[in-house]
């Protein structure tokens, strides 16, 4: 897959000039995004730029296949912080990249308690009667999320945000309805 917008961010990281761009996010929006490209991280044959949004005065995390048209470069310039580590910046988890924002809780059954324990040790969780647990995500990628979840089986259930909730639904519908007939 061709990147064209990959070289001129490299370029714009290098010369400490801020950028701007088209950007459409997994659900389709497009926003325009002005940036300070502080690092380039690929992950899982996918290019990101992680750098200091200047609308939102945040850190974030954009997947480069989905800005549209040119990178443009901006006036000015700016210090990456030190010590500062892109990678540190995308989770391990797809559903954690992208640029939605929200937070997900997921119940995990006893069966997988363990699994929470020892896989998602730093996230806020609270134990249920049944030995269960429920566990809140920060989640960027609600249709990864959703993949995700999935891939547990019968085991896990996203109790909130609806939106997800009802995601997991639609994709278990045609296997439910296929089921009865």
């Amino acid at each position: 897959i061709r990147q064209p917008a990959l070289s001129s961010i490299y370029e714009a990281q290098l010369e400490r000039t801020p950028i701007s761009f088209e950007y459409q996010g997994a659900a389709g929006e497009r926003a325009r995004r002005t940036l300070e490209p502080y690092g380039l991280v690929n992950r899982r044959g996918h290019w990101y730029v992680v750098g200091n949004d200047i609308d939102r005065s945040d850190i974030r995390a954009f997947r480069i296949s989905r800005i549209q048209g040119k990178v443009s470069a901006l006036e000015g310039g700016y210090d990456i912080p030190a010590g500062f580590d892109a990678q540190s910046h995308l989770s391990a988890e797809a559903y954690a990249i992208g640029d939605q924002s929200a937070d997900a809780v997921v119940r995990f059954d006893e069966s997988l308690a363990w699994w929470v324990e020892q896989n998602l040790a730093s996230a806020a969780r609270t134990g249920n009667a049944d030995g269960g647990v429920d566990v809140t995500l920060p989640v960027g990628n609600l249709d990864a999320l959703v993949s995700w979840v999935l891939g547990f089986g019968s085991s896990v259930e996203v109790i909130e945000p609806p939106e997800a909730r009802a995601a997991v639904v639609a994709q278990l519908r045609p296997l439910l309805d296929g089921r009865r007939g």
